[in-house]
């Protein structure tokens, strides 16, 4: 629904001319009293601007409504691609790897889900379950020192240092 500015003003300005007889008795200033006034005007604006430009997504969408849902829209025919996220990587069929699906940074994200899935065990047992190298090595029937590398190698891969 858009904004009628001429009804929604004239509720404005009725309430404020209530507001401000209000104001008036309990002492304040007319300057504190007109601050008050332009910040609620203000945000008066600023909600009529967002009225404006701003398409409310319903349930009736996701609920396969067909009566004039937004699925209607142009609006979001046009943004589909920028409100939709395709995750290609979902670590689900291995529950010890919960934890990439909750990182945040896409850069770091890419980075660790093409690691092969030897490296992701690694630091999912060192950095989530904390296992100590020592304990990773003697999982993985290595030496520490190979386990020490590795994670040197990674950590440098992750975050370049």
């Amino acid at each position: 629904m858009g904004f009628n500015y001429g009804q929604e003003k004239k509720k404005f300005d009725a309430a404020w001319k209530k507001l401000r007889e209000e104001y008036k008795a309990a002492g304040m200033s007319e300057e504190s009293i007109q601050e008050l006034h332009d910040f609620d005007l203000k945000t008066f604006r600023r909600t009529r601007v967002e009225r404006m430009h701003t398409q409310p997504l319903s349930d009736s969408l996701f609920e396969g409504e067909n009566d004039q849902c937004e699925c209607m829209s142009a609006l979001l025919d046009k943004f589909m691609d920028e409100l939709s996220v395709n995750d290609k990587h979902h670590y689900n069929e291995n529950p010890r790897f919960f934890w990439i699906d909750e990182i945040e940074d896409l850069e770091l994200y890419e980075k660790i889900t093409a690691l092969p899935e030897r490296d992701i065990d690694l630091i999912t047992m060192v950095a989530i379950e904390g296992l100590t190298q020592e304990q990773a090595a003697a999982i993985r029937k290595v030496s520490p020192s190979a386990i020490c590398k590795k994670m040197k190698k990674l950590k440098k891969y992750l975050y370049g240092g």
